[in-house]
């Protein structure tokens, strides 16, 4: 996926602006700059809504600053929506293996797969890389037991990897910054 961008647009967040007045200008700049043939699919939009109400719902909660940007960007096939921001590291205080995640990862942990959420509908993993990204991968739930211990407050990352392609985490040690990449295609 390494085509030429047709539109790109950084997006400042800022906590004093009205949260579904900011939503709807980003929303409002993806479909404007949609290639034709996709300016009215309801499934891509819902898609993109449902992505950026969970990213940006995640700043406001986790944030401790204003250093927190989002970055559009239209390709012919497909569109990236990438939060950055200098809040603290992404972590998992207990995943179902037991084993705690804290970015930067332990080198031990690297090329890894976990499972973060679980309810009765669908399993988030997350599979560690050697570089250090997580890539989210959702599932159907096909056991028939259910453990209530498995469950975690990471429900809208689920969301966002239901609604996405590609749905990746990385922290960049150098800038501090949390780097959260989703990829939609048009359909």
């Amino acid at each position: 996926m390494s085509e030429q961008p047709l539109h790109t647009h950084i997006f400042p967040v800022s906590y004093l602006k009205h949260l579904p007045t900011y939503l709807e200008e980003v929303l409002s700049f993806i479909e404007q700059h949609l290639p034709p043939l996709y300016t009215h699919s309801p499934s891509l939009l819902f898609y993109c809504k449902t992505i950026l109400s969970e990213l940006l719902t995640n700043t406001i909660k986790h944030a401790e600053q204003d250093a927190t940007e989002l970055l559009i960007t239209l390709y012919p096939q497909y569109l990236t929506i990438i939060r950055r921001d200098q809040c603290p590291p992404l972590h998992f205080s207990c995943t179902a293996q037991n084993t705690s995640l804290q970015w930067p990862l332990a080198a031990s942990l690297l090329n890894t797969r976990h499972v973060i959420y679980k309810d009765d509908l669908n399993v988030l993993h997350l599979q560690l890389t050697a570089e250090g990204q997580a890539i989210f991968e959702a599932w159907q739930n096909t056991g028939n037991t259910f453990d209530i211990n498995t469950l975690h407050e990471h429900y809208g990352l689920l969301m966002i990897t239901l609604s996405s392609k590609i749905f990746t985490y990385l922290y960049d040690a150098g800038t501090q910054q949390n780097i959260f990449t989703a990829t939609v295609e048009y359909q």
